[in-house]
């Protein structure tokens, strides 16, 4: 039929073209890696950039080291018997302290038992060994005993670091 055995107002209707690329058959098709690419990036010694390390801060610029231990020791106590959580004394400790005081809070959560009384530091002693570093002992009396706790405090950002802590 042509336009002009329909007259002269008949439309001819013709198939739209198709949008989409032609379909491949299956012998085409390839098999593409999952992984994403990774950029290399070197890290060599050479490359540290001592800036954005931790920055030793001289202990004459902090809070006095015992009056700092104590108060983080009594903080640690109400951390480890499940009285305090963890992430507000986390900021002044090392990554592998975090996880042993995570662990132990975790256990005294699940045991549920609340010490009848808070714990009360009696004793503080703190001593300096080396320009930045402090020794703190003190003498606590926790959940109806008398203990001796031992940590030892780096000045590190601008802050007291706590890198070792032994409660007896």
């Amino acid at each position: 039929m042509t336009a002009e055995t329909l007259g002269a107002n008949a439309l001819l209707l013709r198939p739209a073209p198709s949008l989409l690329p032609p379909a491949r058959s299956r012998r085409h098709l390839q098999v593409v890696d999952d992984t994403q690419p990774v950029l290399a990036v070197g890290f060599r010694a050479t490359e540290y950039d001592p800036h954005f390390g931790p920055q030793r801060t001289p202990s004459h610029d902090l809070p006095d080291p015992a009056a700092w231990g104590q108060r983080l020791i009594l903080g640690l106590l109400e951390t480890l018997s499940g009285l305090r959580p963890p992430s507000q004394v986390e900021r002044w400790m090392t990554l592998e302290l975090r996880e042993r005081v995570r662990r132990t809070h975790a256990v005294a959560v699940r045991r549920g038992a609340r010490p009848a009384s808070p714990a009360r530091v009696l004793r503080v002693r703190a001593c300096e060994a080396v320009e930045g570093a402090a020794e703190v002992s003190a003498v606590v009396h926790d959940r109806g005993r008398v203990r001796a706790a031992a940590m030892r405090l780096v000045a590190c950002d601008g802050r007291w670091l706590l890198t070792d802590l032994e409660i007896g």
